[in-house]
């Protein structure tokens, strides 16, 4: 089945919350079949539960993750995606702004979502 619908780090992190917000469990469930995670999101993912202490919840999300490996295509960052990033970039730089997406790939930095 095509996958139409891309999950950020603040959505999957929303899975494994003990209060989660239930209208984004509702969407997802609705959707499902339809979603996939980038790798650059499960890097993100993988970032976070590194930097984590050692216990319980790390363990808990350390699970999480096996089972988000199992249940999500994970979409490469490829050729493709790099070509259009260039675009955005170029583009945006031309107006004098940056594409923070492509500023933190060029750093090799983790993405924050606050």
């Amino acid at each position: 089945m095509k996958k139409i619908y891309l999950l950020d780090t603040n959505i999957i992190s929303e899975f494994s919350k003990e209060r989660p917000n239930q209208n984004v469990i509702a969407l997802y469930e609705a959707r499902k079949n339809f979603c996939a995670i980038s790798a650059i999101t499960w890097q993100e993912l993988i970032y976070g539960l590194e930097r984590m202490p050692d216990g319980k919840r790390k363990t808990y999300i350390e699970e999480c993750l096996v089972e988000y490996k199992e249940e999500f295509e994970i979409i490469p960052y490829d050729d493709f995606a790099a070509g259009i990033c260039g675009q955005l970039s170029g583009k945006c730089s031309k107006e004098g702004a940056v594409l923070e997406v492509i500023n933190r790939l060029q750093k090799g930095r983790p993405f924050y979502v606050k």
